[in-house]
């Protein structure tokens, strides 16, 4: 059975593999996280829906798990889960933002 951390280790290489014939998904499979291996399934985990959805497409899921089999020779499904930003991140960025319109004798509208 494949783990995770072999997975992790050539997973540059299944990218690289995946770009050679499906550019649409490289940039995503660079940024996701490979959050474990449970069951036969990869869990990938993405900030946005939109990633999830094109990942989830049919031709690129079967360009992805192709590349999956041939290097582990073993079928592995996908499991992609979306997990955006840390709201306790994106609630500084908020702060600061009013503090600064503050300063400027504005506010934030919106």
């Amino acid at each position: 059975k494949t783990t995770i951390e072999q997975i992790k280790a050539k997973w540059e290489k299944i990218v690289a593999k995946i770009s050679e014939t499906n550019h649409s998904i490289t940039f995503i499979l660079k940024m996701c996280n490979l959050e474990k291996m449970d069951n036969g399934l990869l869990y990938i985990v993405v900030p946005y829906s939109l990633h999830k959805e094109k990942i989830e497409e049919a031709k690129n899921k079967r360009a992805l798990e192709d590349a999956l089999l041939a290097t582990f020779q073993e079928n592995i499904g996908l499991a992609c889960i979306v997990q955006s930003a840390n709201p306790a991140t994106d609630k500084t960025k908020e702060q600061e933002i009013n503090s600064i319109a503050t300063e400027f004798g504005g506010e934030v509208v919106g």
